[in-house]
């Protein structure tokens, strides 16, 4: 009797794993019957033994370093493919940098587990390792085996020189501030702080950013990669911290430890119960950030100032008085006065692998801005003195102005009448994204569809905007997928929290690009795959666009899937299978894209860890 109750348990499981939850469903349902009840009701040693199982299940799971288990597998392998569509030849994009991406050639998916609370997003690659924001920590993984390296606290401000403490000129009222704990803000830093660009890792041989000259008077001092003296290929990142810090963080030695080789408290700019939502080096010549800029860093909060820090660690910020939850995007200055010579270096620009912006969310913005390499790349001016920012209210474009951040031109927009299903703000959901030709694009919050709005980069006028997707279903957060003179946009509607994704479930989805066509906005194609967690990432290798999705099931079985959709035509080439459950789901608070790294494989943080689809050798 003893085994049978055993097998019949083992049987329910093994069951569950391949058919999905309702058999699980199905199961506690005929405990019901009286005789049922009365057949399975164990021993005081069989329950002891069942729970002692679980219980060390559970305590493996939460003691084992990040890294070094699978993640928990989820029901419905057997009702949901492992893999749909086949292989593609790559279809080389011209008009877009970046590297490759994987073509569907027998795909292999390894997962890693990095414990309870280990969310993962705004995951990088940096050289053979990944940088990943995880909860409240910046780790360093390695990308082979993604097991973590190192690991940096971001709520107790990294392991940085405590005595560093940038200074303030004093003029925004703030200077000689006592400090104060920044705890009411450690929500807000949760879900909108952004992993940070890589510094050094963009391309070599981007747009031309003309010659780099003064900015009012403040020297432009060192270069910003001497701040990477102990870096083993020049890679590292700049990150923002609960207690209102800025880290340039380097991967020191061969051993793959993360250095803080820069540490400066903004704190004394920055009040209390306000938090920073990015921060970025200013880009260098070539438009890749960090990699030969001036030395300065940037930064925004959440209460929408707007601050730089100069090579000497001095502080300067201007308020916009409107609330940013969107990271912020650095570009060479001359944007406003690129002209026509913008626009005709746009394109090779961006052939060439110029990364004109480097987005603080990751590879999703390096290959925005890489495509835009070339689009302020013909005029002239100081690299990286430029900044957009969209608030909830507007999207700004600023430079530095005797040192201090100043507006230049100020674009609003329709921010609706509430928080979007699907979108973190009362705003647009999406960092604004430098395109070819001296454009930008976002979108609005407009009902009852928002709308991807173009902008002149050079006074902020409307060149062209296109509602999106169905009346009152439609949303986005995250950065856009920038092609040339275009955009993907994927429709987040309907899903914020668990369980719209639940038992099998997905909410209306859509992804869609749009061109600028001889100045109007253009939907060249759509599908109706659903990525709830935006995500999206060009690579102009293989000229495909790389999202997680989730398929619909009415066995209940939440399967997530890496799907590849052929960038010039909408069409889907190939899905695999991410892995099943809600610990695969890649809820991004910041809807921050797939990385790629520079072997072809694809990276995707989820609620539970890292999943990696790699080609077959």
């Amino acid at each position: 009797m003893r085994h049978q109750r055993t097998a019949a348990l083992v049987g329910v499981a093994v069951l569950w794993l391949a058919l999905g939850p309702w058999v699980l469903l199905l199961a506690l349902a005929s405990l019901l019957h009286p005789a049922v009840r009365a057949w399975l009701r164990p021993t005081p040693r069989v329950a002891a033994a069942w729970v002692g199982a679980v219980a060390a299940a559970v305590g493996i799971a939460v003691v084992a370093p990040a890294g070094w288990l699978p993640v928990p597998p989820g029901p419905g392998a057997l009702v949901t493919p492992a893999y749909v569509g086949r292989p593609v030849a790559a279809q080389p994009l011209l008009d877009v940098a970046g590297g490759p991406g994987p073509r569907g050639e027998s795909p292999g998916v390894t997962s890693r587990w990095f414990g309870w609370g280990g969310r993962c997003w705004g995951v990088t690659a940096a050289g053979d390792a990944l940088l990943a924001r995880c909860g409240s920590t910046l780790r360093l993984v390695g990308a082979d085996s993604l097991r973590a390296r190192d690991t940096l606290d971001l709520a107790a401000g990294g392991s940085g020189d405590p005595d560093s403490s940038g200074g303030s000129d004093g003029s925004d009222g703030s200077d000689g501030a006592e400090e104060e704990p920044a705890g009411a803000c450690a929500s807000a830093f949760a879900t909108t702080s952004s992993v940070a660009s890589v510094l050094g890792a963009g391309g070599s041989d981007g747009g031309s950013g003309g010659a780099a000259e003064g900015d009012g008077g403040e020297a432009a001092g060192d270069d910003a990669a001497a701040d990477l003296p102990d870096a083993a290929d020049g890679t590292g990142a700049v990150v923002p911290t609960l207690d209102r810090r800025v880290l340039v963080v380097a991967i020191g030695d061969d051993e793959g430890e993360l250095a803080v080789v820069r540490d400066v408290d903004v704190s004394a700019a920055v009040p209390a119960g306000d938090c920073l939502v990015s921060a970025a080096a200013a880009a260098g010549p070539t438009g890749t950030s960090g990699a030969g800029g001036d030395g300065r860093l940037w930064f925004v909060t959440r209460d929408g100032r707007v601050g730089v820090v100069a090579p000497d660690d001095t502080v300067r910020t201007t308020d916009l008085g409107e609330t940013v939850g969107q990271p912020l995007v650095v570009a060479p200055a001359g944007g406003s006065a690129g002209g026509s010579a913008g626009d005709a270096a746009g394109a090779a620009g961006g052939t060439t692998g110029g990364s004109a912006a480097a987005s603080p969310s990751g590879p999703g913005g390096g290959a925005a801005g890489g495509s835009a390499g070339g689009s302020t790349g013909g005029s002239t001016g100081t690299a990286g003195s430029e900044v957009l920012v969209s608030s909830t209210a507007a999207t700004y474009r600023l430079a530095l102005r005797g040192g201090r951040p100043g507006v230049v031109w100020r674009a609003a927009y329709d921010r609706g009448e509430e928080v979007k299903d699907g979108q973190p703000d009362q705003g647009s959901g999406t960092p604004p994204v430098p395109l070819a030709g001296g454009l930008v694009a976002l979108t609005d919050n407009a009902e009852p569809r928002m709308h991807l709005r173009v902008l002149d980069a050079r006074d902020g006028s409307e060149v062209c905007s296109a509602a999106l997707f169905e009346d009152d279903h439609s949303a986005t957060r995250g950065p856009l997928v920038s092609v040339g003179r275009g955009v993907v946009v994927a429709n987040t509607a309907g899903s914020s929290g668990w369980s719209p994704t639940l038992l099998g479930r997905a909410p209306s989805g859509g992804v869609a690009r749009v061109d600028v066509v001889d100045g109007e906005c253009v939907e060249r194609w759509s599908t109706d795959l659903v990525a709830p967690s935006a995500g999206a990432v060009v690579s102009p290798v293989t000229g495909l666009v790389y999202l997680p999705t989730k398929r619909r099931s009415w066995w209940g079985a939440d399967a997530w899937y890496l799907t590849a959709v052929e960038a010039a035509t909408g069409h889907t080439a190939f899905g695999v299978r991410l892995g099943l459950g809600p610990l695969v789901d890649p809820a991004d608070p910041t809807g921050s894209p797939v990385a790629l790294g520079p072997d072809g494989a694809a990276y995707v943080g989820t609620r539970g860890g890292l999943v990696r689809v790699r080609d077959a050798d």
